[in-house]
């Protein structure tokens, strides 16, 4: 899982910094149309209402380029949370595997401690009524 998050937030990186560049040179351009457009409004008498018009546009573009920047910024803080709770996950299941390893031996133990008690318990009756059947005997023949 960490390679994935990884890679999505070197996508979500990538294509934010494609914008980013991109945002830079349409900004570049909008600079030279501003320029471009300053010498023209000697010559033109609708250079109010172009000024305005680029500034409308420059305006739009920097909201746009702001918001872009937020959605970037939120998409890596829940990126980066998403990977502190794998993160956490993964040491959480490192020691539940430890505790599974710990429980497994000792139920082994408690298993071969119960086989051998088992045994241990089917010797003692068997000697039981070995012993048993000895003294029947003894009974049967009486005092000599």
């Amino acid at each position: 899982h960490r390679s994935t998050v990884q890679d999505r937030l070197d996508y979500l990186e990538k294509v934010l910094g494609d914008s980013s560049q991109q945002a830079q040179v349409a900004r570049a351009k909008l600079e030279q149309l501003a320029a471009a457009h300053g010498s023209m409004q000697k010559q033109s008498a609708h250079h109010a209402s172009l000024v305005e018009r680029l500034q409308r546009l420059e305006q739009a573009f920097n909201d746009i380029s702001d918001k872009h920047e937020k959605d970037f910024m939120s998409l890596r803080s829940k990126v980066e949370q998403a990977h502190t709770r794998i993160s956490e996950q993964h040491g959480q299941m490192a020691h539940h595997a430890n505790l599974q390893e710990r429980m497994d031996y000792i139920e082994k133990l408690l298993g071969d401690s119960a086989d051998r008690h088992a045994e241990a318990v089917a010797a003692a009756l068997a000697k039981i009524e070995q012993m048993h059947g000895r003294l029947a005997a003894c009974e049967r023949h009486g005092p000599s």
